[in-house]
């Protein structure tokens, strides 16, 4: 045999070799199975896992695709455990298990400050009760319930289509007990997600105080508040919503509120957020629509305007011994006003506690204008 003819079978060979192992690395999922979900239904939770039952993979998509699906899911925030489970039958296919363990789905806890300013006591705060899944498709139902200085109900339902098409009402009836006030307001809202970073909607409200108002609000969204992944270092949340409002004396009302929000991962778990929002008013605005100042450690009702520019910044530090408690010192201010403006600061430190019943339970003490005791939930 001469050397070219030597040439040609080791070519034979090495291609043959390697159609082996393509052929090897191809894998057939042939069932797919959840577990471990009470209250979820499967079909949402199949919505987040990017593999199909009978399709073929090779190895690295699969893992990708895992990895994927694991981080869809984790967002959702409605499982404690995620455990892919994979194991191959006497032909090679592959059979994985999703095992789930579920949150728990019920919160309840107080909402509101009390702050003292100018030698007087002013205390705004709510008793809330939250259920996270109600029908199984991370949907929210949340009554708030004022005490105190106001009377009334708050109520708000929100939820999702197979994770595209969002939907929300908000009802909301105040009775203020200080000055005998009262307004309400109803408003449906319903939004799309366009991609993974990109969501549009539209709210329409109708808002009754000192004359009744019908307000409509489109909005776009770009980013998310959530990190994503431990991988990622910085990620950010933005969003635009111009309005108008006809209100049914004859006058309108139109402004714009615009929103952008930097979170960066600095070292040992401590996030540093940068939030930066700008409002603006025109028209004739119903006084429980004015802007109002948001700095921490100032009575918010005591500063209004048309115009508000706020300017916030937080350092969450996680102890190290316990990961449900985490640190937050922050800074706030504002330039917010009519006809001339005011700039506000205050800070303070905060506590987040991560609780069965509370995700987490905050408790803040700012220096402002005043001295406030803040209470804040987050779902």
């Amino acid at each position: 045999m001469n050397w070219k003819a030597h040439i040609i079978l080791v070519i034979i060979f090495l291609l043959a070799f390697s159609s082996l192992i393509a052929e090897d690395d191809i894998i057939f999922l042939k069932q797919l199975t959840i577990k471990g979900n009470k209250v979820t239904r499967e079909t949402y939770i199949r919505s987040f896992i990017t593999l199909e039952e009978g399709k073929t993979y090779d190895l690295d998509t699969i893992i990708e695709k895992i990895n994927e699906s694991r981080s869809k899911l984790e967002h959702t925030e409605l499982f404690t455990n995620i455990f892919f489970d994979d194991e191959l039958d006497d032909e090679n296919n592959l059979i994985l298990t999703v095992q789930l363990r579920e949150k728990n789905y019920l919160l309840f806890g107080p909402e509101g400050y009390f702050i003292y300013e100018d030698k007087v006591f002013y205390f705004n705060n709510l008793l809330y009760l939250s259920y996270i899944n109600m029908f199984g498709i991370s949907d929210i139902i949340s009554v708030y319930v004022p005490v105190y200085e106001n009377a009334g109900l708050f109520f708000n339902y929100s939820g999702s289509f197979n994770n595209k098409i969002f939907y929300m009402i908000d009802f909301k009836y105040l009775y203020s007990l200080r000055d005998g006030e009262t307004w309400f307001s109803l408003s449906p809202g319903a939004g799309y997600r366009i991609k993974e970073d990109l969501n549009a909607g539209a709210r329409l409200a109708i808002n009754h105080h000192d004359f009744n108002t019908a307000l409509f609000s489109p909005y776009i969204e770009i980013g998310t508040r959530d990190r994503r992944s431990s991988k990622i270092k910085t990620w950010y949340f933005t969003s635009i919503t111009p309005y108008y409002g006809y209100n049914f004396n004859g006058t309108s009302m139109y402004g714009i509120d615009s929103g952008f929000h930097l979170y960066r991962d600095l070292f040992f778990k401590i996030v540093y957020s940068l939030n930066v929002d700008v409002n603006l008013q025109g028209g004739n605005v119903p006084d429980n629509l004015i802007l109002k100042s948001n700095v921490r450690g100032t009575h918010f009702d005591l500063y209004q305007g048309n115009k508000r520019i706020s300017l916030s910044n937080d350092l969450s530090v996680p102890l190290p011994w316990n990961n449900d408690l985490i640190i937050v010192p922050f800074v706030d201010t504002n330039v917010i006003g009519k006809d001339s403006l005011q700039f506000l600061i205050g800070g303070g430190i905060g506590l987040h506690w991560y609780t069965r019943f509370l995700d987490p339970f905050i408790m803040e003490i700012a220096f402002g204008k005043g001295i406030m005791l803040n209470f804040q939930k987050r779902l």
